[in-house]
């Protein structure tokens, strides 16, 4: 029994689910392993860029908000995205306009096998 139920003679606060315990383990060996400076073996974002770059190969160019609907995300974080890859030179972006201002649709980038 929790001792603030004890002192406040309120009923006792039962256990926390499995689940949510489980997560919470998780969560102090994460921070443990950034505290050490160990990596996790993947990131979210890795992953992630891969879905996207995949996605911009398969549909062919669309705008980050296009792109951004069929992934679930909203436009700003696919756009952070896309500008990653773009640094990597895996995908660019060609400028039209479009009701007045300037709208980018994102494309696989060639690679060059020299």
């Amino acid at each position: 029994m929790n001792l603030i139920a004890i002192n406040l003679g309120l009923a006792p606060v039962p256990p926390l689910p499995a689940p949510i315990v489980a997560r919470q383990h998780a969560i102090s060996d994460e921070r443990q392993r950034a505290a050490s400076g160990e990596r996790s073996h993947k990131s979210y974002g890795e992953d992630f860029r891969r879905k996207v770059l995949a996605m911009v190969r398969d549909t062919g160019p669309g705008t980050a908000g296009d792109l951004a609907v069929c992934l679930g995300v909203t436009s700003q974080i696919l756009r952070k995205h896309l500008e990653r890859l773009e640094r990597d030179g895996l995908v660019a972006r060609k400028a039209r306009e479009s009701c007045g201002r300037t709208v980018y649709d994102w494309h696989a980038a060639r690679i060059d096998h020299a």
